[in-house]
């Protein structure tokens, strides 16, 4: 039968109980940080196992709510409620939780964090992040169903310009040009190791002052069209 440690040192015996009629005990990893379940007979002996779950995945939370325990430490029993995380017109540092949140640097030169779920990152203001003080956003996931650009405008198109060749006005305008950054386009180019995106605003072409640029260095998946959004 089941006892505290049988599993050895590495392991915690966190909760026990019946779900739907099912006897189960559920374990955490200490070093490895995830959490297991024991399926059991009617006596309490074992009968199967399955889990690796990280403590912040989504079966993870779910297993916080079915056992009414916080297993990741985070003051919230299951899944954590969205964020609306909005800056100054300094420099912040802003980082998201474990679920969908929204985050407005606002002014200045901000670093953008937006965890997991799915988040959307608020540049309905262009100006809040031009080239002279681009933001920096260190997690953007672009694969299906995950985080967004939140725009004032829907987009007419979406470029992948390719490496510039001077992170400067002189540089991106030799990419962005009118031909290339339509207006209410957006844009994707590179400087070295680093991804930036470009959000033009109603005037075709890159201008310095009224075009948002975004560090996306750390993207994830492949950027489009549908990842810029107005609501």
């Amino acid at each position: 039968q089941i006892y505290q440690d049988i599993y050895g040192s590495g392991w915690q015996t966190i909760a026990a109980e019946t779900v739907n009629g099912d006897n189960q005990v559920l374990w955490k990893n200490i070093t490895g940080n995830y959490l297991h379940i024991w399926h059991l007979d009617n006596n309490w002996n074992w009968v199967s196992s399955e889990g690796n779950w990280g403590l912040n995945s989504a079966e993870a939370l779910t297993q916080e709510t079915i056992f009414g325990i916080d297993a990741n430490s985070d003051g919230v029993i299951g899944n954590p409620s969205s964020l609306t995380l909005t800056g100054t017109s300094g420099n912040d540092f802003l980082v998201g939780g474990a679920n969908n949140d929204i985050l407005t640097g606002g002014g200045g030169k901000d670093t953008l964090t937006g965890g997991l779920g799915s988040d959307k990152f608020v540049y309905q203001n262009l100006t809040d992040s031009l080239l002279a003080n681009f933001d920096v956003i260190t997690d953007f996931n672009a694969t299906t169903g995950n985080d967004l650009f939140r725009v004032s405008t829907a987009r007419a198109g979406f470029v992948n310009v390719g490496a510039v060749n001077t992170l400067d006005a002189a540089g991106i305008v030799a990419k962005l040009t009118a031909a290339a950054f339509g207006s209410n386009f957006a844009a994707q180019f590179s400087f070295g190791q680093k991804t930036f995106v470009a959000i033009n605003d109603a005037t075709a072409g890159f201008n310095a002052a009224n075009d948002a640029i975004i560090e996306v260095t750390g993207l994830t998946g492949t950027l489009n069209v549908n990842h810029f959004v107005i609501v």
